[in-house]
């Protein structure tokens, strides 16, 4: 339905453009005159990812060294920086911590920001409670890890990544991580702060290609366990990935990232099906929209009886 309405699709990924190209197409929503106005078909579906902050990267307050109980002004501290949904993977990282931790007591691994404002009545979900379940297990609660429940408004948030010395976060394969572009990584991005991570969608693959960190496969403890080690010990290694770091940020500024919209803004004409040819596509998927949510609601309070 929303695709039908549509006179331009954004996309966050050239992955998240060719799957939107293919439903696009399907629906019969990319015409003959679409095509011959703009063959690359960029003037209906563009690619306009998330952006990187523009604040100077500047600590201004210590928010973990020094204040959090357990954790010293010296120690060194790896960062989960963002919530825990089921497609991540917490488990593989306490893990691989816990063998870094048997020989380098002065590394501390924080969660920062467990708890979603929107699903806050879901509780914490099954995943956070299986990662600090784990971490006490391990003897690692408390002690070399540390969860913050509650949710970090976003501009204090860059004083926590700035704070870091290395980021990790490791999660599934699945259609979720092909298509995703985690935002979560873009902080870090502009933190300047080395990266672990899983492979398997597109900012893993920066990563990976422009020496930002260090990709691992999916569940793979001794990977993660080896990719901490390397960012901690090799220091020319290390400052390479800052060095990039700082290169590749200024390509991800909201400036770029928005240049297609704000192109779309500006021309103000769009190549998508004319609307009177997309009128009844749109009344029966809006009808069909409707129904569904409909009947979906209805059956919510027959099973609350």
């Amino acid at each position: 339905m929303q695709l039908t309405f549509a006179d331009y699709v954004l996309a966050a990924s050239e992955r998240q453009r060719d799957a939107h190209l293919g439903s696009m197409m399907s629906l019969g929503l990319v015409s003959p005159r679409s095509h011959t106005k703009d063959p690359s078909l960029h003037r209906l579906i563009g690619v306009a990812p998330h952006g990187i902050r523009a604040d100077p990267a500047e600590l201004t307050e210590h928010m973990v060294k020094g204040k959090y109980a357990g954790i010293k002004k010296t120690d060194r501290l790896i960062l989960w920086n963002g919530g825990i949904l089921g497609w991540y993977d917490p488990c593989t990282l306490i893990r691989a911590f816990a063998e870094v931790a048997r020989d380098l007591d002065d590394i501390k691994l924080v969660f920062m920001g467990a708890s979603y404002p929107a699903l806050r009545n879901l509780g914490l979900g099954n995943r956070f409670r299986e990662a600090v379940e784990l971490s006490r297990e391990l003897g690692l609660y408390n002690r070399n890890v540390f969860f913050d429940v509650g949710w970090i408004p976003y501009e204090e948030m860059k004083n926590y990544t700035l704070e870091a010395d290395i980021s990790v976060c490791t999660y599934f394969e699945g259609m979720e991580t092909n298509f995703s572009l985690r935002t979560r990584f873009l902080d870090i991005f502009w933190a300047e702060v080395p990266l672990v991570c899983t492979q398997g969608d597109v900012l893993a693959d920066m990563v990976d290609e422009r020496h930002l960190g260090i990709t691992v496969k999916e569940r793979d403890v001794a990977g993660v366990t080896a990719a901490i080690r390397r960012l901690v010990e090799d220091r020319e290694f290390y400052d390479e990935c800052k060095r990039n770091l700082r290169a590749v940020k200024q390509c991800m500024t909201w400036e770029v990232a928005l240049a297609p919209l704000i192109k779309f803004c500006n021309d103000g004409e769009s190549i998508a099906k004319p609307k009177n040819a997309r009128m009844v596509p749109l009344v029966s998927r809006i009808a069909g929209y409707e129904i569904t949510r409909r009947i979906r609601t209805l059956r919510s309070m027959v099973l609350k009886r």
